[in-house]
């Protein structure tokens, strides 16, 4: 019964060090050179943790949006953008993609973000919420639970009635 108490106490402490990430995006697009302008876009995405890597996804529970069949979040856009260091998204509808580019590192702060590659062709403002990686002190709570856990098994098993028992 202690041992569960101290795992479920655990894996609550852990589940509250990591809060679910939020973007939130809308932008516009002009089709190349002088084309109409597109969109409104919207998108709305509710992740476990900062956007980290290269990821595609879809609509579904996490993902809510406005005529898209896929979003991809580029964390290091630097190829894409003809050298300049940023991050992008890509927003994919039926026969194509919009890339929106805002500042490098974007995706794991809080706030909202400007694009700032193509001004007047790709328009984009992203709002980021709970991007906040874990503090160290939060690994120490964990990992001294885990230590006391140990101990008092380790004081229980080897331990009896005043004999130590391999």
């Amino acid at each position: 019964m202690i041992k569960a108490g101290i795992i479920w106490g655990a894996l609550a402490e852990m589940g509250s060090a990591y809060g679910a990430t939020l973007y939130d995006f809308t932008g516009t697009a002009t089709s190349f050179p002088s084309g109409p302008v597109t969109g409104p876009f919207h998108f709305s995405l509710t992740v476990p943790g900062p956007v980290l890597f290269d990821t595609e996804f879809f609509p579904g529970s996490a993902l809510t949006c406005d005529a898209c069949d896929r979003i991809r979040f580029i964390p290091d856009s630097t190829e894409f953008s003809g050298g300049a260091p940023s991050s992008a998204i890509s927003y994919g509808i039926t026969g194509g993609s919009f890339f929106f580019y805002f500042q490098s590192g974007s995706f794991s702060m809080n706030g909202l973000h400007a694009s700032i590659l193509l001004p007047g062709v790709n328009d984009g403002v992203l709002n980021v919420q709970n991007a906040s990686i874990p503090e160290p002190s939060t690994v120490l709570e964990i990992s001294s639970v885990a230590i006391v856990a140990g101990f008092r098994r380790f004081r229980g098993r080897w331990y009896r009635r005043g004999q130590f028992v391999l």
